[in-house]
């Protein structure tokens, strides 16, 4: 928005708001679309006088935001942070404050319902599954760079503006802080936290923690993963909580599955046959899921079901071959395997032109993908198919 401001019914406010005319006052404290990234916007405070930008540093600009300092508050408090913190009226000794929307310094430079976030978090970047010994995994932040925020999204808030003290003009900001993770789980007596060696910084795009594979052993699955900007850097695993505090980041917190490297999934026969004439014959094999292994290093992480299965049956010319030609296509179950279920593979053979088949069954353990090859061997006429695993 641009001075001079038109306050009437359908003038700038409403517009900008997508509310009914009606009394602005109601408008500003109920309106649930107000970019809470702008700058420029209505915010809490007593003043009569406009807020300057020195103001909206002290008060977060409008924003919910928490410094945390141990893993208590941070657990019940995260995902309910950066939210917008609307003007609430007199009865709270607060002003509506409509002419927030204007820069009291550059007057074309006002509220924009375009405004962006600083942080912007791509799926991909935050693993949410680990095999132990597969060389360590990287939880990487993604940032708009404040010179492009400026150019393409002016009027939005900079993390270089937040303040780590907001009533501190002197104060570190967010782009001083460094970017890191904190990890959670009931069976530990603390917490796991490491960040980045290095600020986040301005103008930068992107920031990254990583976790090698050695220190990653003995974890649980169900790990919890909280995303943070700590003040200070905490370069090598700690299991105590920054003691300035940490602040989150604006997004949900996820789960991290770390499997164990040996996990498996056998198949038990319970029987198998074959029906027709040579050289040709259907064959159904029935067997039932073993699972062993965990699918984390807790106790309470043993694999008890497996979804997505799917098997593929290829020809083969001995136990060991691993080159033969696909027989029929992918074959699925809907429901997930326990290890109770009797499993029923259908499949033709040709006898004459295999001695054996390679069976791999396939599926999920949490989000981890495991699989398993056995070999069946080919009998012309018999009911006989015995297991080679």
């Amino acid at each position: 928005m641009t001075a001079p401001l038109n306050i009437n019914d359908g003038g700038d406010i409403q517009t900008a708001l997508n509310m009914s005319p009606g009394d602005l006052g109601y408008c500003i404290a109920n309106a649930t679309n107000v970019n809470k990234w702008a700058k420029w916007k209505p915010e809490r405070s007593p003043k009569i006088a406009p807020l300057t930008l020195d103001d909206r540093k002290e008060n977060n600009f409008g924003l919910n935001l928490t410094r945390f300092t141990d893993i208590s508050s941070l657990r019940s408090g995260y995902g309910g942070q950066w939210e917008y913190l609307a003007p609430r009226g007199l009865s709270y000794g607060e002003r509506f404050r409509m002419y927030d929307f204007l820069n009291p310094t550059i007057a074309s430079s006002g509220y924009n319902g375009q405004a962006k976030c600083f942080f912007r978090r791509s799926v991909s970047t935050f693993p949410t599954s680990y095999v132990i010994g597969t060389g360590g995994l990287s939880f990487i932040a993604q940032w708009e760079p404040e010179s492009q925020l400026e150019s393409s999204y002016p009027g939005s808030v900079k993390r270089s503006e937040i303040r780590v003290t907001p009533a501190n003009e002197l104060s570190t900001t967010l782009a001083d802080a460094y970017f890191g993770v904190i990890m959670y789980h009931a069976n530990w007596s603390g917490i796991k936290i490491k960040t980045a060696s290095t600020a986040v910084g301005a103008n930068s795009y992107t920031s990254t923690v990583s976790f090698s594979d050695s220190e990653l052993q003995n974890f649980p699955s169900g790990v919890s993963i909280y995303p943070i900007l700590s003040v200070s850097p905490v370069t090598a695993i700690s299991t105590t909580f920054p003691s300035d505090g940490v602040f989150a980041l604006p997004m949900s917190p996820f789960t991290l599955d770390v499997a164990s490297a040996d996990t498996a999934v056998q198949i038990v026969p319970m029987g198998n046959g074959g029906s027709g004439t040579s050289p040709e014959a259907v064959y159904t094999m029935r067997g039932r899921i073993e699972m062993t292994g965990k699918i984390g290093m807790a106790t309470n992480g043993t694999i008890n079901s497996i979804t997505g299965v799917s098997y593929n049956v290829f020809k083969a010319d001995s136990d060991s071959d691993t080159s033969g030609t696909q027989i029929g296509g992918t074959q699925t179950y809907q429901t997930p395997l326990t290890p109770s279920t009797t499993l029923d593979m259908n499949f033709q053979a040709i006898a004459e032109y295999c001695d054996f088949l390679r069976v791999v069954i396939s599926g999920y353990a949490g989000q981890t993908l495991i699989s398993r090859t056995f070999f069946v061997g080919v009998q012309n006429q018999g009911t006989e198919m015995p297991l080679i695993t």
